[in-house]
């Protein structure tokens, strides 16, 4: 898992290719709404789960992920199953200790 710690051009440019190589279309995603909203602030971002942001915490800067869509990624990025895209983010992803900007996982798997 690579972490990083972004401007908002830089993240807002990371964002954009990724969306147009994936879906040939330009779409608002949280985490576009998010670096419009806060342009001065630096974010700590999980590299190539973009689609699973749906949110921010305003007094850490921490963004908030989805361990459900996280899931739905790895599943589709890897063709694991469920049980096995879970483990690997379990193991891997979920635990990682990154800092004082280390994201937020959501456990909506529930």
């Amino acid at each position: 898992m690579i972490f990083l710690l972004l401007h908002r051009n830089q993240l807002k440019k990371n964002t954009l290719n990724k969306q147009q190589l994936k879906t040939n279309k330009m779409n608002n995603t949280v985490l576009d709404h998010i670096i419009d909203s806060l342009p001065h602030e630096e974010i700590l971002k999980a590299n190539g789960f973009d689609d699973a942001v749906i949110g921010i915490d305003l007094d850490t800067m921490r963004l908030i992920y989805s361990k459900l869509k996280c899931i739905e990624v790895v599943m589709e990025a890897f063709d694991f199953t469920y049980d096995e895209a879970f483990e690997f983010l379990d193991f891997n992803v979920f635990g990682y200790y990154v800092g004082n900007f280390a994201p937020i996982w959501c456990d909506d798997t529930i």
